[in-house]
């Protein structure tokens, strides 16, 4: 029923949109009506994925979970290029109706057939005490804070790619879209390339999320010393793909881990919640550093946050795999 209500909600506000172009607040607040509906997605379906598949299969669904993340950019630029931005709305709306009553079907079924079930609440393994149990789960609250970092790199960093490509390294803006795009298509494949070094790492998802972030911020202290616009450029894409490896942990790895206690969904939500609010804070921050200090110290700093989360590993623990 959450999934469902957050595609309606979803759909009500992108067909509403392009509607009332003449009432700017009424806009913003479908905006706002969107953000809420999809927030409503996630959780549910990796609690459903996370309690009811074996652990390689509930990874491997949370991977594919995460590269829709990066697709859905992708396909909505290419709806762009062949729709006007009204219709483009109103068929996304379309979609998200359509879908809403597709797993509200289809999950009941499934639900139905005892193919799916939600942890009972009687669990040894489930703590007690309502939302506020999340946080006494193992490791959450590290992850919260490596979550911020990630979610700073992901969103924080990638909001500024454009202008970095342009203002500093010079290409023209149109270049730097298709430059950006190619980042976007190359970063998809991280949470699947997790997933196969993940093994080499002895399944230890500290350790693997600590030499990600180490490797990160050492691409971005190059960046800030190699002028030589291809290699700065190719250091970049190392320094946000290593990260997004380190992502892939968090997501398809640990998320799934929490199946026994019950918390997944809530775990996810506050995991998101944490991670919106530290980019929103870092987007800010670098438009003053960059004023402060230019695009190298903007950049150390990048390296700076990243290096931060390789040293919170230091307080997390292997955790164990999923029911």
């Amino acid at each position: 029923y959450m999934v469902f209500a957050g595609l309606m909600f979803a759909a009500l506000s992108l067909i509403t949109f392009p509607l009332i172009v003449d009432i700017p607040a009424v806009q913003i607040l479908c905006f706002a009506v969107l953000g809420f509906g999809f927030s409503m997605l996630r959780g549910p379906i990796v609690k459903m994925v996370s309690e009811n598949t074996k652990p390689h299969h509930a990874r491997m669904c949370c991977v594919m979970l995460s590269v829709s993340c990066y697709a859905g950019p992708l396909i909505a630029g290419l709806f762009a290029l062949f729709f006007r931005w009204r219709s483009i709305f109103v068929i996304s709306g379309i979609i998200s109706f359509l879908m809403a009553l597709l797993s509200l079907i289809s999950f009941s079924m499934l639900e139905k057939k005892g193919i799916i079930a939600p942890i009972k609440s009687n669990a040894k393994e489930q703590p007690q005490g309502g939302i506020l149990a999340v946080f006494r789960l193992k490791n959450f609250m590290v992850y919260m804070f490596i979550g911020m970092i990630i979610e700073i790199s992901g969103t924080a960093i990638s909001f500024w790619l454009p202008t970095y490509m342009s203002e500093y390294l010079g290409f023209p803006s149109n270049v730097s879209g298709i430059i950006y795009s190619v980042i976007s298509l190359i970063k998809s494949i991280g949470p699947f390339i997790c997933l196969l070094i993940f093994k080499a790492f002895r399944e230890n998802e500290m350790r693997m999320i600590c030499v990600m972030f180490l490797l990160s911020a050492i691409f971005f202290v190059g960046m800030s010393f190699i002028t030589n616009v291809w290699i700065n450029l190719f250091l970049l894409l190392l320094a946000l793909f290593t990260t997004c490896c380190a992502s892939g942990v968090m997501w398809s790895i640990y998320i799934p881990s929490l199946a026994k206690s019950g918390k997944v969904s809530s775990a996810n939500g506050i995991l998101d919640c944490s991670g919106y609010a530290a980019a929103a804070l870092a987007t800010t921050g670098f438009a003053y550093v960059m004023e402060v200090s230019g695009w190298t110290g903007t950049i150390l700093l990048w390296a700076g946050i990243v290096l931060v989360g390789a040293l919170l590993t230091v307080f997390g623990k292997k955790s164990e795999a999923v029911g």
